[in-house]
């Protein structure tokens, strides 16, 4: 049965999704994740209850698969932490990033050839990869998520990083997802130049609770947003935003599986205060 699933999705998947979703079922049991129907597609989710007998709700937490991205072992760190303090928590792989990986290196001859005649004043990087089908796609699995956890009571806190925090943001500051009830961001950015100048202003758009992390020299194209999101959404006067510049992660060699990465008990850290600020 296993078999005939990952060849469904070799043919329904991009050729990077279908290899992370390979990886993730060799790796693992079958009971140790739960495959979520988004679409015609099957995804892999890691849900873990609370350790709590009261649970406060539910934390979906997005992992993604670039190198500055928000891993997968990251992910399952954060989600103990929060199992601990009573949140239900789903982690979600995204595969955006594998996917963008491959079309860049397909394209790069092509647009080679086109670069040579520009304006050195015009952003003629072509785009990664397609924003309204990626918003499409995430509508979706938001709307999915949602209704994976109705059976459990409390408030709804997403985390994401990237390329998934920046369209999360988008969609929300445009009301075409659902309202969490709180947002995670983490280094949210899109590599292209004009819409990722554009993130500062959805920021202080969205309806919701934000707190905005950063991570110095991590990346540039959050950097080059993260002042000016901060204050577009003081001068915008957002209710409930927080940013916080953390320490960028280092490379980090556990000893044993259940030992925390310092980045994440910062961040932990983090977001477990912010949830106190807003009075859960």
């Amino acid at each position: 049965m296993r078999v005939i699933l990952l060849a469904f999705l070799c043919l329904v998947l991009p050729r990077a999704e279908a290899e992370m979703m390979n990886d993730i079922q060799h790796a693992l049991m079958q009971d140790e994740y739960t495959e979520l129907m988004v679409g015609e597609s099957q995804y892999p989710v890691f849900d873990t209850p609370s350790s709590l007998p009261l649970t406060l709700g539910v934390a979906f937490i997005f992992a993604d698969d670039s190198a500055s991205g928000f891993s997968l072992f990251d992910a399952k760190h954060l989600a103990s932490s929060l199992n601990e303090k009573g949140w239900r928590t789903v982690i979600f792989p995204l595969f955006l990033n594998g996917s963008v990986a491959a079309q860049m290196t397909a394209e790069a001859t092509q647009d080679g050839e086109q670069m040579t005649n520009v304006s050195a004043r015009e952003d003629s990087r072509k785009m990664v990869a397609n924003y309204e089908d990626v918003q499409q796609r995430l509508m979706m699995i938001m709307n999915q998520l949602y209704q994976f956890s109705d059976n459990t009571a409390g408030f709804r806190l997403v985390i994401a990083s990237g390329m998934t925090a920046a369209q999360l943001i988008d969609l929300g500051a445009n009301d075409q997802i659902g309202y969490p009830d709180t947002m995670v961001s983490i280094f949210p950015y899109w590599p292209h130049y004009e819409i990722n100048q554009a993130l500062p202003s959805l920021v202080a758009q969205t309806p919701f609770p934000l707190l905005d992390i950063s991570y110095p020299n991590q990346n540039s194209w959050d950097a080059s947003t993260a002042e000016q999101r901060e204050t577009l959404a003081k001068t915008s006067l957002k209710l409930h935003y927080r940013q916080r510049q953390l320490a960028a992660p280092h490379i980090h060699h556990p000893t044993t599986q259940n030992q925390q990465p310092p980045h994440i008990q910062l961040l932990a850290g983090q977001i477990l205060g912010w949830i106190r600020y807003l009075g859960w």
